[in-house]
C-alpha cells in the first residue's frame, strides 16, 4: 500500500523519484509476520530486527548435551523410556543420497564410520526408524562433513556473508514440501543395516 501510494503522489506532483522511495518497517516485527507479509507479495526493503527476532521466542533456548559413543573404540549407548533420548552408538559419518533423476536429496544414510562408503550405482541396504528394511540404488551421494571431533574444531568458520549464501544455497536443495512452514514433509533419514544391528544388540544386552 505504501508504494501505491508513494508511486501516485509522484504522478500527480511530477515527482517520479517518489516511487523509488526506501521502506523501512520496524515494531513487533516477528517471524510470523514475516511470512505474512511474503505471502501477500508486500514491497517492504528493509526490516528493523528488534528482540522478537535476536531471541526467537518460539526457541528461547537451544538444548545441546554431548553424549558418550564409544570409548577407546568400544561402542556404547544411552537407554531412555523416551526413544528420542536413546543413542546411536559408535563413531558415525553421515551420507546424503540423490536417487535417479532426483534433483535434490533423497534421504541421508547414519553408518559405522568404519564402514565402506555408499557407491554410486550400487544397491544398498537401510534401515528406517519403523525398523523396515529397504534397498535403494544412489545416483549421487555426498559424505556430509563432520563439524568438531574429539574437541577440535574441523571447519573454518565462514563470515556472514558466506554463512548466509551457504543456508539459502542448501535450503534450495531440498524440495518445497520439506523446508516449509505449515505441515512441513519429515525429511528421511535411515540406519545402516550394521549401525541398526549394532543398536538393536547393545538394547537386547543392556535389557538382558
Amino acid at each position: 500500500a505504501a508504494r501505491k501510494i508513494f508511486t501516485e503522489v509522484g504522478e500527480r506532483y511530477n515527482k517520479p523519484y517518489f516511487k523509488d522511495f526506501t521502506i523501512m518497517a520496524s515494531n513487533e516485527i516477528h517471524e510470523d509476520l514475516l511470512y505474512d507479509l511474503q505471502k501477500r507479495g508486500h514491497e517492504i526493503d528493509n526490516f528493523g530486527i528488534g528482540t522478537n527476532l535476536i531471541t526467537c521466542l518460539k526457541q528461547p533456548a537451544l538444548g545441546m548435551v554431548y553424549k558418550l559413543v564409544s570409548i577407546n573404540g568400544t561402542p556404547r549407548i544411552k537407554l531412555s523410556e523416551d526413544i528420542e533420548k536413546v543413542t546411536l552408538p559408535g563413531l558415525k559419518s553421515i551420507y546424503r543420497v540423490y536417487l535417479e533423476d532426483a534433483k535434490k536429496p533423497s534421504f541421508d544414510v547414519i553408518a559405522l564410520r568404519d564402514e565402506e562408503t555408499p557407491k554410486e550405482g550400487k544397491a544398498v541396504e537401510v534401515v528406517s526408524k519403523e525398523k523396515k528394511k529397504l534397498s535403494f540404488t544412489p545416483e549421487h551421494v555426498e559424505l556430509l562433513n563432520p563439524l568438531a571431533f574429539d574437541g577440535k574444531v574441523l571447519f573454518k568458520p565462514l563470515g556472514v556473508k558466506e554463512g548466509r549464501e551457504l543456508i539459502f544455497d542448501q535450503l534450495d536443495n531440498f524440495e518445497p514440501a520439506i523446508i516449509q512452514k505449515e505441515n512441513p514433509t519429515a525429511y528421511p533419514v535411515y540406519y545402516s543395516v550394521k549401525l541398526y544391528a549394532l543398536l538393536d544388540d547393545l538394547i537386547k544386552r543392556a535389557k538382558s
